[in-house]
Formats: C-alpha cells, sequence, structure tokens
C-alpha cells in the first residue's frame, strides 16, 4: 500500500494576488518502463517539485497527470491561471498537442514551459508550439520572477534572464541566467503536491556533473558546472523523511560519488540514520578510490548503478567516457567483494562512429556480459539535443528523425555508419535475452538479487518476475522487444481514453 502523505503546510501568502498554478505531467508511454511495472503515472523529476516549492509563495498550487483525454476534466476541476510544465525529449509531441487544447479550451490560461528540451531546444519550441514562456536551465529564480511578472504585471519579462517567449510574433531570448551558488537556500522539494508518494523518496545532493560525455545533455544543460549541497543541508532533509518512516532513499544526483571525501562525510551520517539508498557514479573515480565501495556498503548502499556505456576502449574514447576497460575490470573485482550491493552496468549500443558494425557492438555487448552484474540496462544510443553527439550527427546529415517520440532509447534515430539502423536494433532486442537467460535467472539467489532491484524501482516481486518472464517469452518464440512495446502501447492507449483512477491504475 503507498503511502499518503502530505510533506509541507500549504503557503498562503498575504497577497492581494492569489495565484492557482497547476503543474501537468503528460502520461506518455515509455516502453520497458510501463513493461516493467504496467503504471502510468510515474513519479516526475525532481525539478518540477523544487520549481512548485517556488510557486507555493505565489499562490495554490496542485499537481495532476494529464492525458488529452483528462484535461478538460482537470482544467476544470482547478481552475489554473498558470499551467506549467517541465519536458524530456520524448515528452515534447505530447505536450506540444496538451498545450494547443489548452488554448483551445481557455486562451487566458499562461502556459509555462521548463526541462531540457525547451532549453536546449527554444527556437523551434517557441516556432511550434502555443506556450507563452520557457524558463531556459536552472529554472527556479527565473520562475520566481516570473511569477512575480505575473502577479502583479509590473516590470518586463525582456527584464528576467533565462526566459524565451514570443513578443508582437518575434522571438526572444533573455540571455542565459547564472546558475545558483548556493544550494542550500532552495527549499527542498515539494511532494506534498504528488497524488500518492512511493515508498522510495529521492533526494539530490548536487547538481551538474564536471565530465563531458559526448551523449548528455546535463553537461550542456549546467555548463558543465557541478555545485553540491552542504552536508548539513542534505542530513537534515534526509532526517524530515526518516522522521515520518522512510528509510529508503534514491540519491538523484547525476554523479553522486565526484567529491570523495564528500561522499564519505554523507555516508557517516546515512549509516548513523540506518537509512538504505540507492546511487549512481563513475567507474574510474571507484577505481582510484576502492575504498569507497566498504563506505557504501557500510553506509547501506545496497544498489549502484555505474556507467560503463561501451565494452569496447573505441566506443569508450568515441563517447568522451575518460576511462580504460582494464579499469572497469578492476572496479568489477573489486564490486564482488560486496555481495549486498547489486551491481547495475549501463551500456549503450551504438558509438555513433565506424565503431557501429555488427562484430563491434557484439563484442562491446560480449564484455559487458563477462562482467559480475545483476542487471544490465541496456539502451541504444541516443542524440539528445544540446549534446556534442547530436550537433556531430547533424553536421554529417545522419539524423534520420525529428520524430522526438522515438528518443527513447529504445529506437536507433540516426543512421549508424557500419549497420542499418533496424538490424542494430535487432542487436539491442537479442541482447536483452542474453542478459536474462545469461545468469539463469529464475535460480532463488537470482530472485533474490531481484528483488533487491524492484525495491529500488519502486515495483513489487510480481511485476518483477511479471516483466522477466514477458521479456523471455517475447524473445524466446522469435518475437522481439518491439512487438512487446507495441502491444503495451497499444494497451496504454486504451487505458487512456477509459476514466483515470490514480488509486488503482495499472
Amino acid at each position: 500500500m503507498k503511502k499518503q502523505v502530505l510533506w509541507f503546510a500549504e503557503i498562503h501568502p498575504e497577497r492581494e494576488t492569489y495565484m492557482k498554478i497547476l503543474f501537468l505531467q503528460p502520461l506518455v508511454f515509455a516502453p520497458g518502463l510501463q513493461t516493467i511495472s504496467g503504471e502510468a503515472d510515474m513519479v516526475p523529476g525532481m525539478g518540477v517539485l523544487y520549481i512548485a516549492s517556488i510557486a507555493k509563495r505565489f499562490g495554490h498550487v496542485a499537481f495532476e497527470y494529464v492525458s488529452q483525454y483528462n484535461l478538460p476534466e482537470i482544467l476544470e476541476k482547478h481552475d489554473p491561471d498558470v499551467v506549467c510544465f517541465s519536458v524530456m525529449t520524448t515528452q515534447y509531441l505530447s505536450v506540444k498537442k496538451l498545450c494547443e487544447k489548452i488554448k483551445r479550451l481557455n486562451e487566458k490560461i499562461t502556459i509555462i514551459l521548463g526541462g531540457y528540451h525547451p532549453s536546449l531546444m527554444l527556437d523551434s519550441v517557441l516556432d511550434e508550439a502555443q506556450v507563452d514562456y520557457i524558463v531556459v536551465g536552472e529554472g527556479e529564480e527565473t520562475f520566481s520572477q516570473l511569477m512575480e511578472y505575473l502577479k502583479d504585471g509590473k516590470g518586463s519579462p525582456e527584464d528576467i534572464n533565462g526566459l524565451a517567449f514570443k513578443k508582437d510574433g518575434k522571438k526572444v531570448f533573455t540571455g542565459p541566467r547564472k546558475l545558483i551558488d548556493k544550494l542550500d537556500e532552495l527549499p527542498y522539494p515539494s511532494w506534498d503536491i504528488l497524488p500518492k508518494q512511493d515508498e522510495v523518496m529521492q533526494i539530490s545532493t548536487s547538481r551538474g556533473c564536471p565530465f563531458s560525455c559526448s551523449f548528455c545533455s546535463i553537461s550542456s544543460f549546467y555548463g558543465r558546472r557541478f555545485r553540491t549541497r552542504s552536508i548539513q543541508s542534505v542530513i537534515d532533509e534526509v532526517k524530515t523523511y526518516v522522521n515520518r518512516g522512510y528509510r529508503n532513499i534514491i540519491i538523484a544526483d547525476d554523479n553522486f560519488l565526484t567529491h570523495v571525501e564528500r561522499v564519505i562525510k554523507i555516508c557517516r551520517e546515512f549509516e548513523r540514520l540506518h537509512v538504505k539508498f540507492v546511487c549512481q557514479g563513475r567507474i574510474d573515480v571507484i577505481y582510484r578510490k576502492p575504498e569507497i565501495l566498504k563506505i557504501l556498503h557500510d553506509a547501506g548502499c545496497y544498489v549502484l548503478a555505474l556507467g560503463l556505456e561501451s565494452g569496447i576502449q573505441e566506443g569508450l574514447d568515441a563517447l568522451n567516457k575518460d576511462f580504460t576497460l582494464r579499469q572497469v575490470e578492476a572496479v568489477a573485482r573489486e564490486l564482488e567483494s560486496y555481495p549486498d550491493i547489486a551491481r547495475v552496468w549501463c551500456l549503450m549500443v551504438g558509438t555513433g562512429d565506424e565503431n557501429d558494425t555488427r562484430p563491434r557492438i557484439e563484442k562491446s555487448i560480449n564484455f559487458a556480459l563477462s562482467l559480475p552484474y545483476d542487471f544490465i540496462q541496456l539502451s541504444i544510443l541516443t542524440p539528445y539535443p544540446g549534446t556534442r553527439l547530436f550537433d556531430k550527427l547533424s553536421a554529417e546529415n545522419r539524423i534520420l528523425t525529428y520524430d522526438w517520440d522515438k528518443y527513447d532509447c529504445c529506437h536507433c534515430v540516426y543512421q549508424p555508419l557500419g549497420i542499418a539502423p533496424e538490424e542494430l536494433e535487432s542487436i539491442w532486442s537479442e541482447a536483452y535475452y542474453r542478459i536474462f537467460v545469461n545468469k539463469n535467472l529464475f535460480k532463488l539467489e537470482r530472485l533474490k538479487r531481484l528483488n533487491t532491484l524492484k525495491n529500488a524501482m519502486s515495483i513489487s516481486s510480481a511485476q518483477t518476475i511479471r516483466f522477466v518472464a514477458r521479456f523471455i517469452r517475447y524473445l524466446a518464440s522469435n518475437k522481439n522487444l518491439y512487438k512487446l512495446f507495441e502491444r503495451d502501447r497499444n494497451l496504454f492507449e486504451k487505458q487512456m481514453k477509459q476514466v483515470y483512477d490514480r488509486e488503482n491504475f495499472s
């Protein structure tokens, strides 16, 4: 039974203008994720919850999961002055349609977009979408100043850095905003706006990443700047969750292990609080400081995700990963000493260069399968807007489609140099069968390890077993994952047409 909680008291500012602000998350089919969990209403990114805390200064804040089918009902229920979307690339086309429908139903509603896709593709979004404002990049300060303007109409949007909009038919971008230096000054994320709460809480202890992997949007979004919260701020937030009975934490940092000494201090506090947690980190950091694994283990880390990305050295170099396969093997050996930590290796099919051939891709997959693992998260190389990979492939005229729905890491949206896109997708699908069958997944010990992973993903044991069984059945009977995903997509669309029940959606 998922807990219903109210984390923070609603803030009622003493203002003459009291706004109604509605955060919407589109219900979009996500291959893999919905195949695993069967749920469409997944927890939004933490950026939404931070912005919601800012929005509370200006009025009543609400959150809803939305589709084209329940949008009219939601707008009637909340009668919002402002509607906000945080948009990932795979959500953009759905959000674009929702914006059109919102304006048809009530053109007076102010629509604000933020997140990776609008920030990195603001020109095309302003051209295509019926949106009033785009909050570009890190949003708290820009959003706050925009709400001040919307509240009383004083000043001008052109004086607000980090904002994009149209004026007299012309696109305006006010220029980038300086990133927030003191993250401790931000309010805690507003988990209370969500209609339901998982038993696993998330916390962000830092923002950004100092590295520059060619396929990653984070370095573009944050300009390769890495900032941290103070240890005391992090622990104070975790204590609020512990005091409410939550001891299972997902650390949402893009790279939690960047500053090892800081991580050690946080882990010591976690150990005192008796929490369990999931995190991700870089292989080269662990290689240089293997003692960090014992620190993580003793502090309660039970899942560690590591970005391998490629199992050939040429692939690592092409993706600018800045470590070697020898280092990967050394880290894998170190991890064998900590059986209580489930190992998730993240691997991509494709590198975007001359190594995109069947023999090279299979060699990469074989290397990953040779490592001790509990799960391999396998994705297809995807050139997201704003990345150096996207710019490179665009310049080479190798982007095959701008159907953003397909930028889901399950479709090949670029032209490989040595293989057909369809064959690359086939190799990806075949590799998943090997991942599940290779380790005798249905042996008791393997099922226990899967049980650990299902805690991190907030799914039940039954969902885990059903997910694995379906994957193997579809692949073993000469079907492929795309057939399974298409079946699930059709089911998803059918569910969206039904009356949406938050408590029993499955």
